[in-house]
């Protein structure tokens, strides 16, 4: 019953800055100095260390049980705060889509769309990372595997670089910089 009652607590105080995050109601990405002054840096090279299941066996092996638990948890905690930062940037990816599907020109309404089919994965992607967070950081032993956050934010960058070619073929170096 205790360890049930540590799981439900921990879900909680892990999936509720998220959940309130998803309700805020954002204003409209109106171009790209909104997208630039809206997303947050994501460091995927530190986040896929964080969440590397050869680190973490390697730190098993290595690190008293008791020792392990706390390193564990520091590095849960640290990847709970990049994937929240995912989520926030599948926000502005999904708005920025929606608004290239408007475009009469068709190339930019189809990566308009594809961006935001991609920043609806990411943010599933991130509730069920959080959720995998929270039941690991419960149970230190567990398996974290979350490499499709960091794919999938990856991949819409690279839309939203795409994107940003076509809608303003002459800033192209500065879309290509989000990647």
């Amino acid at each position: 019953m205790m360890t049930f009652l540590i799981v439900v607590v921990t879900l909680t105080v892990v999936a509720t800055p998220l959940a309130m995050s998803l309700r805020k109601r954002a204003s409209r990405v109106r171009g790209e100095a909104d997208l630039m002054d809206q997303l947050r840096p994501l460091d995927l090279v530190a986040f896929r260390n964080l969440v590397d299941p050869q680190e973490e066996e390697y730190l098993r092996e290595n690190l008293a049980p008791a020792d392990f638990r706390r390193v564990q948890r520091a590095r849960l905690t640290a990847a709970a705060a990049y994937v929240r930062q995912a989520a926030h940037n599948a926000g502005v990816l999904l708005r920025l889509g929606e608004a290239a599907r408007d475009s009469s020109n068709t190339a930019i309404a189809q990566a308009g769309v594809a961006l935001s089919e991609q920043a609806l994965q990411l943010r599933m992607a991130a509730v069920m990372a959080l959720l995998r967070i929270g039941a690991a950081w419960a149970w230190p032993g567990a398996s974290l595997a979350l490499p499709q956050v960091a794919d999938t934010h990856q991949r819409a960058f690279v839309t939203v670089a795409r994107l940003g070619r076509l809608q303003r073929p002459m800033r192209a170096a500065a879309f290509s910089s989000l990647m």
